[in-house]
């Protein structure tokens, strides 16, 4: 059975990789038909947002492999630098349907994943421990 904290790297990992080929694939297909912007409809999007969300996506991705170390700090800060980085897509998304909701979906699971590993105890209970020697009298 994967533990939450493996779920959550794992997870965590393809959301950043997701994001990054799908923040590439918006720069591709946008840039020719409205130069300098993410949504395509309005044109008014400043000529970084698509390079906001692919260093997000980076981002997420590095922090995520982190978390397999197991430092409760780093599901945190994956938690909130994968809602940063769901909020920058969807800002700069072209509504792109299945892709989108893909994205939504992902993002939600990594945050999800990530707050439950964050607070699951790990290590030994006391009275399971190893070195906790019975008391004679």
């Amino acid at each position: 059975m994967v533990g939450r904290r493996t779920a959550a790297v794992a997870v965590g990992a393809v959301n950043g990789i997701w994001s990054i080929l799908l923040g590439e694939y918006w720069r591709a297909m946008v840039e020719p038909i409205c130069p300098g912007s993410g949504y395509v409809g309005l044109c008014v999007l400043p000529p970084t947002s698509n390079l906001l969300v692919l260093a997000l996506s980076a981002l997420v991705l590095v922090v995520s492999l982190v978390c397999y170390f197991g430092w409760t700090v780093t599901f945190y800060g994956s938690a909130v630098l994968s809602a940063v980085a769901l909020a920058a897509e969807l800002l700069s998304g072209v509504g792109l349907g299945w892709a989108t909701i893909l994205s939504v979906a992902l993002g939600i699971a990594t945050i999800a994943l990530d707050v439950a590993a964050a607070r699951t105890k790990t290590g030994v209970a006391e009275e399971n421990h190893p070195l906790n020697l019975p008391v004679f009298g």
